[in-house]
């Protein structure tokens, strides 16, 4: 089985970035045999329709599972559309994050964000802000 984290840097001890569609880098998990590839994110680049150009990414990679804080709605009906079971961690790092799968600690997603929260840089809510556990109940 695969799994895909976005991620802010190239590392397993990365923190996973709040803003999929516009994320540096995706972790790739072979949960199989705990290898990680790490590729870049080219839906980064898009002026409009970043979550769609990063789930392309994701499905061209036979992935079968996303996890992430949250999914736009685009982005979350993209992989839908391709299979790709997506659930929700709580965790910061890329290396919890795949802890917390395995032992099932993670809540599969039924539904996306409110349109355009994912474009959080242009909204104030700038990596995190209301959207990731670090921000949860610090009011920043």
């Amino acid at each position: 089985m695969k799994i895909c984290i976005p991620s802010k840097e190239e590392n397993k001890g990365s923190l996973l970035d709040s803003h999929f569609g516009r994320c540096q880098f995706f972790a790739i998990v072979d949960i199989n045999n705990d290898n990680i590839d790490f590729i870049k994110n080219s839906g980064i680049q898009a002026n409009r329709g970043a979550g769609i150009t990063a789930a392309q990414v994701v499905a061209s990679k036979n992935i079968d599972v996303v996890l992430a804080y949250n999914l736009g709605p685009k982005a979350y009906n993209a992989l839908k559309q391709a299979g790709i079971k997506c659930y929700r961690t709580t965790e910061e790092t890329i290396k919890d994050a795949i802890t917390a799968f395995k032992k099932g600690n993670v809540e599969k997603m039924n539904s996306s964000v409110p349109g355009g929260f994912g474009m959080g840089r242009q909204r104030g809510f700038d990596h995190g802000h209301g959207l990731g556990p670090r921000s949860q109940g610090r009011g920043d």
